[in-house]
């Protein structure tokens, strides 16, 4: 801790006399060693000797490997395109790039080994989304992707050199990691302030009637759901053609009117009736004992004539209407 000179001549020392025979087999072992080399020499600007020394001693078996084989293409891209790195990065490449990075894990025993050694590989992962996400516009959608990718890797590195009381436990991989997460969350942010275009025709969806609007929609949200439950809970909501019900009632009551000019049984009352009735209750509010009761029992018999005049004038216009008729017959 904090001999920086020394640990350089360390990693000059293992690289020039302990590398070159070091058995090429033991994978995982090179794999330990080297983890700790790049997170000496990356960390203080030596990028490049550490990304010669990689491409030099790690051999190709290393990308089929059962335990390291899928962190080996992302660490020698991340060696390509981090801070520091002189070597020049071709664009033409970034969208099988971005798919190695979206793919970059490792299992959580060989993640706490390398933890252990100074650097999660969760850290690695959640950095070369970050630098990949950096060359990218803000409100690409591989760009979010490549963010939302990195904040989950990095928290869980964040969470794996911590204790159960929140103290760390492993202060190399705690100082490695905690940069590259409040980077990430920085891009984050920018993602955030990034002005959307919103998936809508308005010149085809407002010359079309609402109710194929309100189908077309629901189908759509049925289409998208995966849950039994959500599904079960959307098709409670059937779209129902209103129109067409009120059509179809229209067209049966023009038709039973033609057949048929009987009054219903059901007395309608006039504007003037109501008018009476509401002038007569109001005229009760406020009023106490026998005299409410009694505007009350005027209402009602009020209501009961008003009815009774109504459905007496309604039945003597059929009548006339039927003799009416029978005549223009005859």
């Amino acid at each position: 801790m904090g001999q920086i000179n020394n640990a350089i001549e360390r990693c000059d020392y293992v690289i020039d006399h302990i590398l070159p025979h070091y058995g090429e087999k033991d994978i995982i072992g090179l794999y330990h060693i080297f983890a700790q080399i790049i997170r000496v020499l990356k960390w203080n600007g030596q990028v490049d000797k550490a990304r010669e020394a990689f491409i030099k001693f790690m051999p190709d078996a290393a990308n089929s490997h059962f335990a390291v084989g899928s962190i080996h293409k992302p660490m020698g891209l991340l060696l390509q395109i981090c801070e520091g790195s002189s070597h020049p990065y071709d664009m033409d490449h970034m969208p099988e790039d971005i798919e190695l990075a979206l793919a970059c894990d490792v299992s959580d025993m060989s993640d706490n080994n390398f933890t252990g050694d100074g650097w999660s590989m969760k850290s690695m992962a959640a950095e070369l989304c970050m630098h990949l996400a950096r060359r990218i516009d803000a409100g690409n959608a591989a760009r979010e992707r490549l963010i939302d990718r990195g904040i989950m890797m990095a928290t869980v590195a964040q969470q794996r050199v911590k204790a159960s009381n929140g103290m760390v436990k492993h202060i190399l991989a705690y100082e490695a990691n905690r940069d590259i997460h409040k980077a990430l969350l920085l891009l984050a942010n920018e993602e955030i302030d990034v002005d959307r275009n919103v998936i809508y025709n308005a010149s085809n969806i407002t010359g079309r009637s609402p109710l194929i609007n309100r189908k077309e929609s629901m189908s759509e949200l049925k289409s998208s759901m995966k849950s039994k439950t959500t599904l079960a809970f959307a098709n409670k909501f059937n779209v129902k053609d209103d129109t067409s019900n009120t059509n179809g009632s229209t067209a049966h009551s023009n038709g039973s009117s033609a057949k048929s000019s009987v009054p219903s049984t059901m007395p309608l009352i006039s504007v003037a009736a109501k008018k009476k009735v509401a002038f007569s209750q109001l005229s009760s509010f406020g009023s106490n004992g026998s005299a409410s009761k009694q505007s009350s029992r005027q209402s009602h018999e009020s209501i009961k004539e008003s009815s009774s005049k109504i459905s007496h004038e309604s039945s003597e216009s059929a009548i006339d209407s039927q003799k009416c008729n029978g005549a223009g017959v005859v």
